[in-house]
């Protein structure tokens, strides 16, 4: 029956190797299940040696469950605070247009008043894309 290791070297590498002698795993798909599980954990490297070739698979870049929801969460919250600093720009704005004195002002604030309109738009449909990503990662 053949004997699996897994082993973790210096650079925090995981390794699967064929032992005979020392291996405790039985078999090679049941070693590279264990040592997916660590390599995910640890987010490092996952070399597995299997017929004079090593196979590596890279698991530093994954997330985990928590880190992809308070990435997730902030973005909702920053999604919000784009949409205040929008309505409060919007609010500036239409007041600037009823100060206006000159037809050249009231132009120059009409202008103003309907881009931060449009910007309080696309920012309600970014903040709605938002709460949707999150949802999806929360269930």
């Amino acid at each position: 029956m053949n004997k699996w290791k897994i082993t973790k070297n210096e650079a925090g590498e995981i390794h699967v190797r064929f032992d005979p002698e020392g291996g405790t795993i039985g078999s090679l798909e049941h070693a590279i299940t264990l040592a997916k599980k660590i390599a995910q954990d640890e987010k490092t490297l996952l070399i597995v040696h299997d017929d004079e070739e090593a196979t590596k698979t890279d698991y530093t870049n994954f997330l985990t469950i928590e880190e992809v929801q308070g990435r997730q969460e902030n973005e909702v919250k920053l999604a919000k605070a784009e949409l205040t600093v929008a309505r409060a720009l919007l609010w500036k704005y239409k007041n600037a247009y009823k100060e206006a004195k000159t037809e050249e002002q009231r132009e120059l604030a009409r202008k103003a008043y309907l881009e931060a309109k449009e910007r309080v738009r696309k920012e309600k449909i970014n903040l709605k894309n938002a709460k949707k990503k999150y949802a999806s990662v929360i269930d």
